[in-house]
């Protein structure tokens, strides 16, 4: 498709991907449908993993150098530019480290090359040259179209392992967005723009509107600030190339499954003890809170290329930048309530009631013999 034009590549996409949600599950449905109808007579198998994220061990904890898949969104969690996803909830994020694929992709491996030895031995290996001839192979074409009955078999008989997280150690988007925040206040990333701070929208009508009023507008008047002192303006981009990322992976945020993972299961279960555990895939020992906070640091020092020395620094930007977006809340509350209170009747009321109600909360603890002389009401009231 390349001496095409994007505009026309545009076009034919939604038809192509028909109910797919991006090229990249297309084109593995492409080499797993080669796999069935051309690999005949080959030992092989379908390795299937989900999200791919930083690695948990090896070679080394965090090992990450792309901002593909979940990594470019853990990173816009970092840095201050995502701000807004549309996302439900409870719906489980599969992501898993790539040395855990790495380790299940040599297990699969070594099952599959073990099973055809003895199929072998017995007599039952499938030789190509048995099977009938098709047109297309006769004419050199890669895939065959026809589904003949030895396809069918093949289609059942290929193992398939799915590499999931989401069975054994389901995580939600909710808790995910919690590790995440939490990973990146304790690892902050260098010159962050702002708090990490993320909230989930389930409604898409909702989130546009958000996502201009926290992504665009901020990242505009940073720009225009940017340029007014004769800088290069790049939180716009950098806004425009964070919403790229997410519409890579948009589609699994707002849907569900449930994998099975027997095969998988079951082949670890016929490893060795000592092959369990220097091929480690087995989800359920991994531990998320560990995992994003190796992530962090680990895009920090592998990705972004920055000083891990410099923690200090950056958390103290972190904190600076924490005041200024609690005071910039307040200045905001205080002008929309300024321009309300003396328009309706209602808002002076409520505003009446909160003074009152405060008023008799200070006195209670004036009052009160269980106020600590420590504590932090009686070191306000006496101040």
């Amino acid at each position: 498709m390349s001496w095409m034009k994007e505009e026309t590549v545009a076009k034919l996409l939604p038809d192509i991907l028909h109910k797919r949600p991006n090229t990249y599950t297309l084109t593995k449905a492409f080499g797993e449908e080669i796999l069935v109808r051309e690999a005949v007579g080959l030992p092989c198998c379908v390795v299937r993993p989900s999200i791919i994220g930083a690695t948990y061990s090896e070679p080394i904890p965090g090992w990450c150098t792309n901002l593909n898949g979940a990594t470019g969104i853990i990173v816009g969690y970092g840095k201050g530019l995502l701000h807004t996803l549309h996302a439900h909830r409870n719906t489980k994020l599969d992501i898993i480290p790539v040395d855990f694929v790495v380790n299940g992709i040599i297990a699969a491996a070594w099952k599959t090359a073990h099973t055809h030895m003895g199929n072998k031995l017995v007599g039952k290996a499938i030789v190509t040259s048995q099977l009938p001839t098709t047109p297309a192979q006769e004419h050199g074409q890669v895939l065959v179209t026809e589904e003949n009955d030895e396809v069918k078999k093949r289609r059942k008989e290929i193992p398939v392992y799915n590499l999931v997280t989401g069975t054994d150690n389901p995580v939600t988007l909710q808790e995910w967005n919690s590790i995440i925040i939490n990973a990146f206040s304790d690892y902050p990333l260098d010159k962050v723009y702002s708090a990490p701070s993320v909230t989930l929208v389930s409604n898409k009508y909702l989130h546009r509107i958000v996502a201009f009023m926290v992504h665009n507008v901020p990242a505009g008047f940073f720009d225009l600030a940017l340029m007014s002192v004769g800088k290069k303006p790049r939180l716009f981009r950098l806004a425009r190339r964070m919403k790229l990322n997410i519409e890579v992976i948009q589609y699994f945020l707002t849907q569900h499954w449930d994998w099975k993972n027997d095969n998988v299961l079951r082949l670890r279960s016929e490893m060795t003890k000592s092959d369990q555990k220097e091929f480690d895939f087995n989800t359920r020992s991994i531990s998320w809170k560990y995992y994003m906070d190796v992530y962090a640091r680990g895009a920090k020092e592998f990705l972004l290329k920055e000083d891990v020395n410099g923690y200090p620094a950056a958390r103290r930007h972190l904190r600076r930048l924490r005041i200024l977006g609690y005071g910039l809340q307040i200045v905001l509350f205080i002008t929309a309530w300024r321009l309300i209170v003396p328009r309706t009747l209602i808002a002076k009321n409520a505003w009446h009631l909160f003074i009152s109600l405060w008023f008799k909360f200070i006195r209670f603890f004036q009052i009160s013999s269980t106020v600590h002389p420590r504590s932090f009401f009686a070191r306000l009231l006496s101040s």
